[in-house]
């Protein structure tokens, strides 16, 4: 149901505060929160909440920013979605000052062009929306042994919305929370290294470590979002990540990645319809229907990625959503050493579903790491 609730009611309201401003219930805020559009994650399925190990761990796990050795960036923009003239930008950036300490910054920017609106009968009016969202994020990530490292976020936000000429504003701001579990059973992966290119390999290579990673983050932890103008508040759009991420080759011919996660909204309102804390959400969202369908209502991303002679990358993803309806495919490539590559993806759309605005769409990013 996640994956429903982010791209098919995030690409046709980008912002939740539409509900705000207009009194009727919504289930979270901030949706555009939810909305990512870099193409090296997209490209396998999003399964990345535990092969985060650059710079795109400021969205998924900030824990994995303590694999970076000195730096690394990445930038991702997309424009004009299918149905819609949407702007999304994201840019990341992390430096390692130790090989203990990490800390990371993450811009996100979407805006909705203008949306006319049609009477029942078919005519166009003049009400428009016009939104505009901003977050800034500063991370930071300690490892406390060669196993496990975590992580924070803390995310400042503001939200505009222009709804029949009238101005809506909201400020406000969240924090995530990770944990990162490296290099567990790494004996069982299948490496081998020509011993003559160890001066050159650091300057080209930056792969996940050997063996199995586990990955939990718990996103967009925030007190209830509320515009100027509006008396009525909605929950921010909490997030629960759980994943799990296999190096099955490292040599110098082949890299080969496997990767799981689940993912699940926990947002949610008391039966007088205010939101309930995000604190309290953390138990009740687990609780309010039986574990099974509770499991049902969580989002699967499975992600494959194999690395060829460290300057070429193809991935293959699959996102599945049975309550939301939502199962696609996705495609992805990456040219250039595994230090400074150019990403590309590609979600052919959904599997048993008519309606998906991102069906049939293309995403470029460029990331790095060093």
């Amino acid at each position: 149901m996640l994956f429903r609730f982010k791209y098919i009611i995030i690409m046709m309201l980008i912002s939740a505060s539409i509900h705000n401003a207009t009194g009727s219930p919504s289930e979270a805020g901030y949706q555009f929160l939810l909305l990512n559009v870099s193409a090296g994650p997209l490209g396998m399925g999003e399964a990345y909440v535990a092969v985060s190990h650059d710079a795109n761990a400021c969205l998924y796990n900030p824990a994995g920013l303590t694999e970076l050795k000195i730096a690394g960036a990445a930038l991702s923009y997309k424009n004009a979605f299918n149905l819609m003239n949407a702007t999304v930008l994201h840019a990341t950036g992390a430096v390692a000052v130790s090989s203990k300490f990490a800390f990371g910054f993450d811009f996100q920017f979407n805006k909705l062009g203008a949306r006319y609106c049609t009477s029942e009968s078919g005519y166009m009016t003049d009400q428009k929306n016009l939104t505009g969202n901003y977050a800034v994020g500063i991370s930071a990530a300690r490892k406390l042994n060669q196993y496990l490292a975590f992580g924070v976020t803390a995310r400042f936000i503001r939200s505009e919305l222009n709804l029949s000429h009238k101005d809506y504003t909201s400020r406000n701001m969240n924090f995530d929370f990770a944990l990162m579990l490296r290099r567990l059973f790494s004996g069982a992966t299948i490496a081998g290294r020509n011993p003559e290119y160890s001066e050159i390999l650091p300057l080209i290579r930056h792969r996940l470590p050997p063996g199995l990673s586990i990955g939990l983050c718990i996103t967009n932890m925030g007190p209830a979002i509320s515009y100027s103008g509006s008396l009525m508040k909605d929950p921010q759009p909490q997030t629960f990540r759980l994943g799990c991420a296999f190096t099955v080759f490292d040599t110098d011919a082949l890299g080969l990645i496997a990767a799981l996660d689940a993912e699940k909204l926990l947002a949610g309102r008391d039966d007088s319809g205010n939101p309930i804390a995000f604190y309290k959400a953390l138990g009740s969202a687990w609780t309010d229907r039986s574990f099974i369908y509770e499991l049902r209502e969580m989002t699967y991303h499975l992600g494959i990625e194999a690395t060829l002679f460290y300057f070429s990358a193809f991935r293959f993803g699959l996102i599945y959503d049975e309550i939301g309806r939502y199962k696609t495919f996705t495609f992805g490539l990456g040219l250039g050493s595994e230090t400074v590559r150019i990403n590309v993806a590609f979600l052919p759309g959904t599997l048993d579903s008519d309606y998906a605005p991102r069906d049939m769409e293309w995403y470029v990013s460029f990331s790095s790491a060093f």
